[in-house]
């Protein structure tokens, strides 16, 4: 039985090709499954941007946080991208200290 558990830990590991949250829904006996979109198995599956289109996104996030601090999800609002694209240009941001994170999980400009 453990050296059961220990390959199924082994495993989960070592898969790169099934959704970190699939194979472990998939292990407690789950059905009902989708990709979660966020683990290190589904982000590098996102169709990657072209600069140009990182460069747009980020003068759109730029232009939103000019008027007020917003959120995550009232950047979604308030542009056309999806919730998993907006993380990693927030990401992006962030380290580059172009924005900034509040106390109440809100962005703005530096």
């Amino acid at each position: 039985m453990k050296q059961k558990q220990v390959k199924a830990v082994i495993d989960y590991v070592n898969n790169d090709a099934v959704c970190k949250s699939v194979q472990l829904l998939s292990y407690f006996g789950e059905t009902k499954i989708e990709n979660c979109g966020i683990c290190s198995v589904c982000i590098p599956k996102i169709v990657k941007t072209s600069k140009s289109d990182t460069q747009q996104q980020i003068e759109t996030i730029l232009n939103l946080l000019a008027e007020n601090e917003l959120s995550s999800r009232g950047i979604v609002e308030g542009s056309t991208m999806d919730e998993t694209a907006l993380v990693e240009i927030i990401k992006l941001m962030l380290e580059k200290k172009l924005i900034e994170i509040t106390p109440h999980n809100t962005y703005k400009l530096i």
